[in-house]
């Protein structure tokens, strides 16, 4: 069994929030079309994987508040329901 003080859970808590917020700018671009889709899908498929059955930050965003994080919402939402772009192998160029 693992104990936190208030102060270490306090930390963790502003390490998540700060990763969740860093992570929303970069798929802000994703969502918004202004960066290359398939790159971003390729580098931020980890943090939903259907075939697996996890999601890396939904129990987080559903604890500290589901709508906050959008872009997150939206790339995990597309990645789980394979809506997104399909990935063309590294080097090659879209028709």
């Amino acid at each position: 069994r693992l104990e936190l003080t208030q102060k270490q859970v306090a930390r963790l808590r502003f390490l998540v929030i700060d990763y969740l917020n860093e992570t929303e700018a970069v798929l802000l671009a994703w969502h918004m079309g202004i960066a290359d889709k398939a790159c971003i899908e390729r580098e931020f498929a980890f943090l939903s994987d259907s075939h697996y059955g996890y999601d890396a930050v939904e129990a987080f965003r559903k604890t500290v508040g589901i709508d906050l994080w959008p872009a997150i919402k939206a790339f995990t939402h597309a990645i789980r329901n394979e809506t997104a772009v399909p990935v063309a192998p590294k080097g090659t160029l879209p028709d």
